[in-house]
């Protein structure tokens, strides 16, 4: 409760606030509930002869994730039929199978990070899909090349567009204020996330923005700001999107593909890989 959150830091936090920070413990709760009753999946890596590199796959397979697989066998393309696509929970091959079916996932390279996501999306049994999530990043406030010095300057900035645009109102520019008062939103690797859930908001968000030059947030270096607009109503819906989005954004590589976004179509294709 808010007392006891008062009692324990000091602060003494609005409703929304509190739905946010609940927001994020349920889905922890359920990613931790899930991984506990979750039996491993049983894979089969499929590949042009079933050895040499399948092997070396499975090996990074096992690494990555040795508590949620048993990878059953390595076949080569000629045994792979519909009797193995009823028989495993997931196929993992790196030729084409001419076959279109969610338990199949491609790999074109070894392991890089963006099959890793896909892989474990499969696992978590993640049905979002990539034009869904991508829907709710909006052009309108894709802001690139932002200029300003400070976190207050580049917030006003940012907040005077989202405005005028009708995305928020005064009350939640001053409560996206206050909060960076009470805890920054940065979390490292040039990002800040900036956000409130609020029923002044009528239609949920994200925006994106790259500053011309990374800045002093608080205490960590920013040049990208995710700014996260949420209506109360969206509260349950959007509980996936918000994972799938912090499980990328925490990865550097990912931001300095953002950074060299020129426009939102190029935007929309680092997203689409999430």
């Amino acid at each position: 409760s808010n007392e006891i959150i008062k009692e324990v830091i000091g602060c003494d936090l609005s409703e929304d606030d509190i739905g946010f920070i609940a927001l994020h413990f349920a889905a922890a709760i359920e990613r931790y509930e899930g991984n506990c009753d979750k039996d491993k999946k049983n894979i089969v890596i499929v590949c042009e002869n079933g050895v040499g590199t399948s092997l070396l796959l499975k090996v990074k397979l096992e690494v990555k994730f040795k508590d949620r697989i048993n990878i059953i066998d390595t076949i080569p393309k000629y045994e792979f039929n519909e009797d193995v696509l009823n028989s495993y929970d997931l196929i993992i091959s790196t030729i084409n199978l001419e076959v279109e079916c969610d338990k199949v996932v491609y790999i074109k390279s070894l392991l890089d990070n963006d099959e890793i996501n896909l892989i474990d999306n499969k696992l978590s049994g993640n049905s979002l899909s990539s034009n869904e999530l991508v829907s709710k990043f909006k052009e309108s406030v894709f802001f690139n090349t932002l200029e300003g010095n400070t976190r207050d300057e580049i917030l006003e900035n940012i907040t005077n567009r989202l405005i005028e645009k009708k995305y928020i109102t005064q009350k939640v520019k001053e409560n996206i204020f206050n909060r960076e008062k009470l805890a920054s939103t940065e979390i490292g690797d040039l990002v800040a996330i900036p956000h409130d859930m609020n029923e002044e908001i009528k239609e949920s968000f994200i925006s994106v923005s790259v500053l011309k030059k990374a800045i002093t947030w608080n205490k960590e270096k920013v040049q990208v700001v995710f700014f996260i607009g949420m209506s109360v109503e969206d509260r349950e819906e959007w509980k996936a999107y918000l994972e799938k989005i912090y499980k990328n954004i925490i990865d550097i590589d990912v931001i300095k593909k953002i950074i060299k976004c020129q426009s939102f179509d190029e935007l929309k294709k680092v997203v689409s890989n999430f």
